[in-house]
C-alpha cells in the first residue's frame, strides 16, 4: 500500500484554537498540546495535503511529529482520503432535539435556608467584588431585595416532590451558615429521604457551630460537610472575617468529622487579604484532610489584570495542568456549561437562579415552580452556556475541558477585561501567562 494520507484514530480528538491545537486521547485520558508549527502540519494533513507535501513544507519536523503520532497508535496512514469518525458516546442527552427534550436530570439543587451568618467578611454579598467557584463555599447570595417573604413547610414539601421526580442526585446547603438552621435543615434531609433514599446531601458551612448533635444526625443521615477556609491562623481569620475564634471552630469541626467518620471536603477561598498567603493556607487545608480540596476566589473589580492565584503560569506549568482530562465532561462540555448543566439554585424566599451567586433569577415560588422551569425551557440558555458562546474562549483549544467558573461568563458581559484575571492561556498566541 501506498502512504498518502493520514488521520486520527477514532479514540482520539482534535481541537484546534486560534494558533495552536490539542489531541484528546479518550482511551488513555491523556492530552498532547501541539506548537504552533505542528498544529499548522496536522491542519494540512487533515485538509487532504499527501504527506509528502507536508514533509516538504516542514522538513524534519514533519517526520519527527507522524512518526511520534504512528508510533503511539494516535494516527494512521491511508493509500486514499478517508473520513475517520472520532467515538462519541452514543447518549441522547448530548444531542437534544430542539424541540422535544427529555425530562432532566439534576444533578445538584442548591438550597438557602437562611441568609444567616456569624462571620462579618466585608467581601461577602458585596457587589463591589467578582467571585469565581463561590458555589462551593459558605458565601452569602445575593438576596432579591424585592420580597422578604420566606418559602415555607407546603412549597418546599412540593419542591422535594419535584426533585425526587427529576432524580436529583445532591441537595447542598449554603447560603449563610446552614447549621444556624440546623432543626430545618434536618426536617427537610429527613423529608427528602422519605420521597428518594438515594439522594446525598452536602452542606457548606465555615464550621461555626457544629457540635456532638449535629456530628450525629450528620453520621445517622449520612450528610456531609464542605469547611470554608479563609486563612491558616486566627489572627488571618480575624483579619478577614472579622471573628478570629471561628479558626478554633473550623479545627474543631474538622476533628468531630474525623471523629464520627464523617465525609467531608474543603474549600479555600483565597480572599484579597490572603492572596500574598494562597501557597502557605493551600497547605494548611490540605492537611485538614478531606476527599477534595476546591479553591474558589473574590476579588476587587477594580483589580482585574492579574491572574488568580490558583492558576498555572508558564507553559511547564499549563502543561501540567492541561495533562489530563475527563472524557465525559470533555464530551458534555462540547454541547453544555460543566459548571450549569443539572444545576439549580433555590434562595430561602423562593428565587430561582442558575446557581447560588447569579443575579439574575428565571422564576419564583410559588408563582412558579422547578418543573415550570423546565416547561417554559428557562433553563436551557444556562444549561447550554459553554465556551464555543464566550469570546476568547471560543478561540481557545482547551475550550472543552476549561473548569472556569460559569459565573465569570455572567460578568464578561459588563467587563470583557476580567479574562486577565481568570486565564493564564492566551488562545491567540498560543502562550502562557509569564509572571
Amino acid at each position: 500500500m501506498k502512504v498518502i494520507y493520514f488521520r486520527f484514530s477514532p479514540d482520539c480528538h482534535y481541537v484546534k484554537g486560534a494558533i495552536r491545537g490539542a489531541i484528546y486521547i479518550v482511551t488513555t485520558e491523556k492530552i498532547i498540546h501541539l506548537t504552533k508549527i505542528e498544529t499548522e502540519i496536522v491542519n494540512y494533513l487533515l485538509a487532504n495535503w499527501r504527506i509528502d507535501e507536508v514533509k516538504a513544507k516542514y522538513p524534519g519536523v514533519a517526520d519527527k511529529l507522524l512518526n511520534y503520532l504512528i508510533s503511539e497508535g494516535i494516527g494512521f496512514f491511508y493509500s486514499k482520503p478517508v473520513y475517520a469518525e472520532a467515538y462519541e458516546p452514543n447518549q441522547p442527552w448530548f444531542k437534544l432535539d430542539p424541540f422535544i427534550e427529555p425530562p432532566p436530570k439534576m444533578r445538584y439543587v442548591f438550597m438557602q435556608l437562611s441568609d444567616r451568618c456569624n462571620a462579618n467578611c466585608l467581601f461577602c454579598k458585596n457587589r463591589d467584588y467578582y467571585v469565581s467557584q463561590g458555589c462551593v463555599t459558605c458565601l452569602r447570595w445575593y438576596q432579591d431585595e424585592n420580597t422578604s417573604d420566606r418559602l415555607d413547610t407546603n412549597n418546599i414539601e412540593k419542591m422535594l416532590k419535584q426533585l425526587t421526580a427529576l432524580e436529583t442526585q445532591v441537595l447542598s446547603f449554603s447560603g449563610g451558615n446552614p447549621l444556624l438552621e440546623w432543626n430545618k435543615l434536618i426536617a427537610i434531609v429527613r423529608k427528602a429521604i422519605e420521597y428518594r433514599p438515594s439522594m446525598k446531601f452536602l452542606v457548606n458551612t465555615n464550621g461555626y457551630g457544629f457540635n456532638d448533635e449535629i456530628a450525629e444526625d450528620a453520621k445517622d443521615l449520612n450528610i456531609q460537610f464542605n469547611f470554608t477556609v479563609f486563612s491558616d491562623s486566627h489572627e488571618g481569620y480575624q483579619k478577614i472575617t472579622g471573628k478570629g475564634d471561628l479558626f478554633k471552630s473550623l479545627l474543631s469541626a474538622v476533628e468531630m468529622c474525623k471523629m464520627h467518620q464523617i465525609i467531608y471536603t474543603v474549600s479555600v477561598l483565597v480572599s484579597p487579604d490572603s492572596r500574598q498567603h494562597y501557597n502557605k493556607i493551600r497547605q494548611f487545608a490540605q492537611k485538614l484532610g478531606g476527599v477534595f480540596l476546591n479553591v474558589s476566589e473574590i476579588f476587587p473589580k477594580t483589580e482585574t489584570k492579574n491572574p488568580m492565584v490558583s492558576l498555572p503560569v508558564g507553559e511547564e506549568a499549563g502543561k501540567k495542568f492541561f495533562s489530563s482530562f475527563n472524557p465525559h465532561e470533555f464530551f458534555e462540555a462540547q454541547y453544555f456549561s460543566k459548571c450549569l448543566n443539572g444545576i439549580l439554585a433555590v434562595s430561602e424566599n423562593g428565587t430561582i437562579l442558575p446557581c447560588p451567586l447569579w443575579d439574575e433569577p428565571i422564576a419564583r415560588v410559588p408563582e412558579d415552580d422547578i418543573f415550570s422551569v423546565f416547561q417554559h425551557m428557562k433553563h436551557r440558555r444556562f444549561w447550554k452556556l459553554n465556551k464555543t458562546k464566550v469570546p476568547t474562549c471560543n478561540r481557545c483549544e482547551f475550550r472543552f475541558i476549561c473548569n472556569d467558573c460559569a459565573l465569570i461568563d455572567h460578568y464578561r458581559k459588563e467587563d470583557p477585561s476580567i479574562h486577565n484575571a481568570v486565564c493564564t492561556y492566551l488562545p491567540d498566541k498560543g502562550e502562557w501567562v509569564q509572571c
